[in-house]
């Protein structure tokens, strides 16, 4: 790899970004509003400014923004209380719901037909839907502290499909303050306790608009994605007002020495991630599919960087892109990844990771809050900062040093890459995982389902990933030919690998939000030493568990058969 040029790194101007930063927070950027249209616009006129060749996308997004919320206790005491309401949480009518609260503690619903429902991780997509289909009138969230954290309460991800729609929420959802929800359980375990509550949301169309700036280097085919969310909720300073101007940096530098760049750099500002659970950059991923499979190298997501305080360093990297992602930052910050998220390794089913079924490979660095600091809270945004998604994520909460040292690190990431003379991906990694994730199912379900052609096909892969990796160790640029050839077969196999890997969806939809285990599909061959042999359920699970195995099967042949090309 390259080494990238001192000059790219020391043009990063740390009082640009926080120019930038100022003008942002005073925009109040909830995704489908005025401010928010506003704030695209700005992004895009600074990127004019900058000379950067950029357009602006718009698209008609399904989205949710909270308006109000009131919530009063008429029994066993009177009390009205803070509340308030969230993005997919139905509206009540305007005369509001009345009726029993009941404390719902642990991972079963219980009987709550007619009932509201009291409960921690009322915010959760599983929990509002079991829940609802259990018949609850209402959920009411008991905050984790005494600070209303904003969300959003569907796992649809990205505008839903018609397939999708009956997963909506059709619940009304208010949070109160931990204090206040932990006397009402008291109360519950006591005696009966009755509420009323209201909650105004919009719920409906709305354009949202993508600023896109490309950068084109020598080869304008081939090209990093780099991107975070533009929305927020109130100011929103470092969830992900930091991000935005971190980005917009990063794209000012790279345009200034864009003769430098082997390969090019596409950074975009997504919309619709907090109020639309990431629309945009789902929207994106729909509608560049084609463009993103054949071009794009990976995924660099940037998302609360530049946070006061923030002195750990973190990654979150797929397999193929790990062991490089960790080099970069672990050279650049001088010491080890450590803090919050380091046993984490892989990236979460959130912060829009639009692009798995594409099969593009993602890497994120993130600075934290050390945990033993007075502002971290183990929240999962603003470095784990106790003021995320809350009305105190004001600019102060920002640092020009951390977002100066953030944009560094991300510059290099961004420029070793796409400078890289074979592209810097392990297929040895995948292989591991692959193999891991069937040695471990196999342990469970061998008496109920042979997985033995699938472990011979991982192996024979796991071979040609080692041999491909040693032919890679004898490139050089004086192999042109063989160079590309590598290059194309190692973006072909993360095309192959990753949408069987880490989907159950496939290609062309996009998983919901919810933790899921590697090869999700075929992890479903578990579920059979649980059911009753001969039954319904029994044959529809071994049904789903064999197409499952075919498509695992044949995602390894054809990993195998596209190295063997090349080898």
């Amino acid at each position: 790899m390259k080494t990238p040029g001192t000059e790219v790194i020391t043009s990063i101007s740390k009082d640009e970004m926080m120019s930038v930063l100022q003008s942002l927070c005073k925009f109040e950027r909830v995704a489908g509003t005025e401010e928010d249209l506003q704030a695209a616009e700005f992004l895009l006129s600074k990127l004019k400014e900058y000379g950067i060749r950029c357009e602006m996308h718009e698209f008609q997004s399904y989205v949710s923004r909270p308006i109000h919320a009131e919530f009063s206790v008429y029994a066993p005491y009177q009390e009205t209380l803070q509340s308030v309401t969230h993005s997919f949480g139905q509206p009540t009518p305007p005369e509001g719901v009345s009726g029993e609260l009941v404390h719902v503690d642990g991972a079963s619903v219980g009987d709550v037909s007619g009932k509201i429902a009291l409960t921690q991780g009322g915010l959760r997509p599983g929990r509002v839907l079991a829940l609802e289909r259990a018949g609850a009138a209402a959920i009411v969230n008991i905050s984790s502290d005494n600070r209303f954290h904003q969300g959003i309460t569907t796992g649809i991800w990205g505008t839903p499909a018609l397939r999708e729609a009956a997963d909506i929420p059709r619940i009304p959802v208010v949070s109160l303050l931990k204090d206040d929800a932990e006397r009402l359980a008291e109360a519950c375990a006591q005696t009966t306790a009755s509420v009323h509550l209201k909650a105004e949301v919009f719920i409906g169309w709305k354009p949202l608009r993508i600023p896109v700036a490309y950068i084109d280097g020598k080869d304008p085919e081939k090209f990093l994605l780099v991107g975070g969310h533009s929305c927020s909720w109130w100011e929103g300073a470092t969830d992900n007002g930091t991000g935005n101007a971190c980005a917009l940096e990063l794209a000012r530098i790279l345009h200034k020495h864009r003769d430098t760049l082997d390969r090019s750099v596409r950074i975009a500002w997504w919309p619709g991630h907090s109020q639309a659970r990431y629309s945009a950059s789902a929207w994106y991923s729909d509608a560049m599919w084609q463009e993103l499979h054949d071009g794009c190298l990976g995924y660099l997501n940037i998302d609360s960087p530049g946070v006061r305080n923030a002195t750990e360093y973190t990654i979150r990297a797929m397999a193929e892109l790990e062991d490089f992602n960790r080099e970069v930052v672990e050279h650049e910050t001088g010491k080890p990844i450590s803090g919050y998220y380091a046993g984490k390794r892989r990236p979460p089913r959130t912060s829009d990771q639009s692009f798995w079924g594409v099969g593009i490979p993602s890497l994120r660095v993130s600075s934290m809050i050390p945990e033993d600091h007075e502002d971290f809270a183990g929240t999962p945004g603003s470095a784990g900062a106790w003021w995320w998604h809350t009305d105190e994520d004001t600019i102060d909460k920002a640092s020009a040093d951390v977002m100066e040292t953030d944009t560094r690190i991300l510059a290099t990431l961004a420029l070793q890459l796409v400078n890289a003379l074979v592209l810097p991906y392990r297929p040895s990694r995948m292989a591991e995982e692959i193999t891991g994730r069937v040695n471990e199912l196999n342990e469970d379900v061998s008496s109920t389902f042979d997985l033995s052609k699938i472990i011979r096909y991982a192996e024979r892969f796991a071979e040609h990933a080692a041999r491909l990796e040693s032919k890679i160790e004898e490139l050089d640029d004086g192999k042109p030919e063989a160079v590309a050839s590598v290059n194309d077969c190692l973006l072909r196999l993360s095309r192959i690998i990753n949408p069987v890997l880490r989907t159950e969806v496939g290609r062309f939809y996009h998983e919901p939000v919810a933790a899921k285990p590697l090869l999700p599909g075929l992890s479903h061959a578990a579920e059979l030493t649980q059911c009753a042999e001969g039954g319904d359920v029994y044959g529809f699970t071994l049904t789903q568990t064999m197409r499952e195995a075919n498509r695992v099967t044949d995602c390894l042949a054809r990993a195998t058969e596209a190295i063997e090309r090349v080898l």
